[in-house]
């Protein structure tokens, strides 16, 4: 929603349908920011994973990916910025875990019309996995005309 266009936002509601329609049992959870910030959380994804090392190297440790996760963050941020240089570079160069930094940046209505336009689309089990961002307690449903307004 940083750009503030409902539509291209609708890619978001569709990883989540995407996920609770998945036809297996063997599924989990991930949340981008606890992957960046916590070496056990990526652990556990290449874990569920099995990726299958390259030859000649083996599947790193805890503690491999613990030693190393500083420089690999610096290496992931520095692409990162090089990838998005031509609107600017990254945001957040110099508070990588800022998560909040493109939310800062909406009015209340755009807030609310991003959760109005979730609650909308999603079930109640999809929308119970974006709890833990906190939505409003009481999302009011929209009338046609702020359907109409939402979507441009």
């Amino acid at each position: 929603m940083a750009d503030k266009k409902l539509p291209q936002f609708r890619c978001y509601a569709g990883n989540i349908r995407f996920f609770t329609e998945a036809a297996t049992d063997d599924k989990s959870v991930f949340y981008y920011n606890d992957l960046v910030q916590s070496p056990a959380e990526m652990k556990r994804l290449f874990d569920l994973m099995s990726f299958e090392p390259a030859e000649g190297k083996t599947v790193p440790s805890l503690s491999d990916m613990e030693s190393q996760w500083a420089e690999v963050a610096a290496k992931s941020r520095g692409q990162y910025d090089k990838n998005q240089a031509a609107g600017g570079g990254s945001k957040t160069k110099d508070a990588p875990l800022d998560f909040k930094f493109h939310q800062r940046n909406l009015t209340d209505p755009e807030k609310m019309k991003a959760w109005r336009y979730l609650n909308r689309v999603l079930t109640d089990e999809e929308f119970a996995l974006l709890e833990r961002f906190e939505p409003p307690a009481h999302i009011p449903k929209a009338s046609l005309f702020q359907r109409i307004a939402d979507f441009f």
